[in-house]
């Protein structure tokens, strides 16, 4: 289990470092903290990067109406005014990390296939193109 977790803080810090460009880390970055109930709080500030106009759909359990009012297991996520923010029970830290990154490599995969799809775009109009000139310069 303990490599399971420097997994998914190592894939922050990588995170983190990737976001670092003489600005960003000069503004909030990343805050973990400690509630009183007990649990985590986790804050990504993503103003500056390729995710503050991402959309994120909010994920919860254990909370609400039906939830204990007591208990550890319980966790939410979600993004407010470009902050991803979560709260979860004194063993949730991880799962919040791991719901950022995943989320954050889904976002990456989507704009790679985005690009990939115009660049095979891009490459038939120029194979197109270079058909129809050496066409015309044959004659």
């Amino acid at each position: 289990m303990f490599a399971v977790s420097m997994n998914a803080l190592s894939e922050l810090q990588k995170w983190y470092r990737s976001q670092c460009d003489g600005d960003w880390e000069h503004g909030e970055g990343i805050r973990i903290g400690t509630l009183d109930n007990p649990g985590w709080t986790l804050e990504i500030f993503l103003q500056g990067t390729a995710l503050e106009d991402a959309e994120f759909n909010e994920h919860s359990y254990g909370v609400g109406e039906n939830a204990q009012t007591s208990g550890d297991d319980w966790m939410t996520c979600k993004v407010e005014q470009k902050v991803f923010k979560g709260f979860g029970g004194p063993f949730k830290l991880e799962e919040m990390i791991r719901a950022f990154l995943d989320w954050e490599s889904e976002r990456q995969t989507t704009t790679w296939s985005g690009t990939k799809l115009a660049v095979e775009i891009a490459m038939k109009f120029v194979t197109k193109w270079r058909l129809a000139w050496a066409a015309r310069s044959d004659r």
